[in-house]
C-alpha cells in the first residue's frame, strides 16, 4: 500500500470507520517520501495542507500572478485548489466591488479581460482559466510535494 493509503487503513470498503481488522488493531501510521511522518489521517492533511502553502508562498517569491475576480466561478474553482492557502497565493483582485462591469485600475493597466489569468515571469506569457496546481508546478518549478 501506498503511504497515502496507510492514513485511511481504519476505513472500510465501504467507508466505515474500524480500529481493527480482524483480531488485528489498525496501524494507519505512514512516512512520506520525503520523511515526513504522520500517525493517521488528521496529521496527513496537516502535513498535505503545510505543502499547499509552501507552494503557494513559492509562486509568490517566483513572481507569478494571478488576476481574478470576486465574482468569477472560475477564480472561486481556483482558490478551491489551494483550499485554505490561497491566502499566501499570487493573487490580484480585478473586480470592484459593487459593479461586476468595472475592473481595478491595475487591471486595466495589465490588459487583463478574461479570469482567472495567470501570469508567469520572466517574459510574462499568460494563460487564462483555471489552472491544475500540478500544471503551475511543472510551469513554476515549485514542488507541490
Amino acid at each position: 500500500m501506498d503511504p497515502l493509503g496507510f492514513a485511511f487503513e481504519n476505513y472500510d470498503a465501504v467507508g466505515k470507520w474500524r480500529d481493527k481488522d480482524g483480531s488485528y488493531t489498525i496501524d494507519p501510521s505512514g512516512e512520506l517520501p520525503d520523511g515526513k511522518r504522520f500517525a493517521g489521517p488528521g496529521e496527513l492533511v496537516a502535513i498535505l495542507k503545510s505543502k499547499k502553502e509552501l507552494f503557494a508562498r513559492c509562486l509568490t517569491e517566483k513572481g507569478v500572478k494571478m488576476y481574478g475576480a470576486y465574482w468569477c466561478p472560475h477564480c472561486a474553482e481556483q482558490k478551491q485548489l489551494f483550499d485554505a492557502s490561497f491566502e499566501y497565493a499570487p493573487y490580484i483582485e480585478c473586480g470592484v466591488q459593487g459593479n461586476t462591469a468595472k475592473l481595478q485600475q491595475v487591471c486595466i493597466d495589465a490588459g487583463i479581460k478574461h479570469f482567472p489569468t495567470w501570469q508567469f515571469p520572466p517574459v510574462g506569457e499568460r494563460v487564462e482559466g483555471t489552472m491544475p496546481l500540478a500544471d503551475l508546478s511543472f510551469r513554476t518549478g515549485c514542488p507541490l510535494q
